[in-house]
């Protein structure tokens, strides 16, 4: 949660008092693998800079060894659109998004201080 001071919208101060949560569970399966699911809501309360906006995630992460993993991640989001392309689009609509990471590590760990 965050209130924003001294915001000014069309010439009026206009203090803002915004918020949202999230909960993530992550679970590992196998030796390296490991699921998780998320979901955040945005919006609680809402105000002019945030919409009321929900969040649903799923990952699943391959560890290669204890420096590296490759993490396959998609998200459905339900909110309002942030630029309509129609300015006479109502309503929320529902988007979603994909994504493949490589995560590596390097530099000084637990095992060997560099």
């Amino acid at each position: 949660m965050r209130q924003i001071q001294g915001l000014v919208i069309g010439g009026v101060n206009t203090p803002q008092l915004e918020g949202g949560l999230y909960t993530q569970v992550v679970m590992q399966t196998h030796r390296r693998w490991y699921v998780g699911l998320r979901g955040e809501m945005m919006g609680i309360p809402s105000g002019d800079n945030i919409n009321r906006q929900y969040a649903g995630e799923a990952s699943l992460t391959w560890g290669l060894s204890e420096f590296s993993r490759i993490r396959l991640y998609g998200e459905l989001r339900r909110g309002p659109l942030f630029l309509p392309l129609d300015p006479m689009t109502v309503g929320p609509r529902t988007t979603g998004a994909a994504f493949l990471q490589l995560e590596a590590a390097i530099g000084a760990h637990g095992a060997h201080p560099f």
